[in-house]
């Protein structure tokens, strides 16, 4: 979906939208897991989620929106946060919005921020600062931290969600660990 049919949905509905809570996922480079994490996530939360992507590309028609710049993502995520309450029980479902992008840092500040190490892979010129500015970092070949101690100060999160976001944080770290084993493993 593009950002700007997006937005004109947004605008229609704005007034139902219940409490949107912001996580972005960043990454060292390209293909390092950031959509993956994103739709493991968006199983994974209850609630209303959306993935907005920041970044080249073509809407493919699927599910998560597609900003081509900054100026849009912010827009977006403006429209988001103005419609941001403090009940989170609004229709008794929570609002989550996945930005999967390290340019998320140019137009906010996420409630939760994850930055996927890459392989050796020559790094963005972004990723120095995501990685700063990340909660939690997710590298293939080091070990995961406790999530949920480490976010327990994250006061937009209950412990449901913290536990869930822990759950999922655990299975992407293992399947990132398995595939960096197999990549180095000696070809047959």
């Amino acid at each position: 979906m593009s950002a700007h049919t997006a937005l004109a949905i947004l605008s229609s509905i704005a007034p139902c939208i219940a409490p949107s809570i912001i996580i972005a996922i960043t990454g060292a480079h390209s293909s390092v897991g950031k959509t993956t994490l994103a739709r493991m996530l968006s199983r994974r939360l209850s609630g209303n989620v959306r993935i907005v992507k920041i970044g080249h590309g073509i809407d493919k028609g699927k599910s998560e929106i597609l900003c081509h710049t900054v100026e849009e993502a912010r827009r977006l995520v403006d429209s988001l946060r103005r419609h941001r309450g403090t009940d989170d029980s609004l229709a008794g479902r929570r609002e989550y919005t996945i930005i999967e992008s390290n340019r998320a840092f140019d137009v906010l500040d996420p409630d939760l921020a994850v930055f996927i190490e890459g392989s050796g892979e020559r790094q963005k010129s972004s990723a120095p600062r995501a990685r700063k500015r990340a909660d939690i970092i997710i590298a293939p070949n080091a070990p995961l931290p406790e999530v949920e101690e480490m976010l327990s100060d994250k006061q937009a999160f209950n412990h449901e969600e913290l536990r869930r976001i822990g759950d999922v944080l655990r299975r992407f770290h293992q399947r990132l660990a398995t595939v960096s084993e197999k990549e180095n493993l000696p070809s047959e």
